[in-house]
């Protein structure tokens, strides 16, 4: 299955600080821990409106 991305922008002081974040929490990559930042945010708002 084919994936489609799309590409966002930060601020390069935001994106060191949740590098240095990722790492520590054993992320593999900035993209890892975004996508799961999202999934959780996502998760969250749909539970709230329920």
């Amino acid at each position: 299955m084919r994936k489609d991305y799309t590409t966002v922008k930060i601020p390069t002081e935001l994106a060191r600080s949740l590098e240095e974040v990722a790492k520590n929490l054993g992320y593999a990559s900035r993209a890892e821990i975004v996508n799961d930042a999202i999934r959780r945010f996502i998760e969250q708002r749909t539970n709230e409106t329920e």
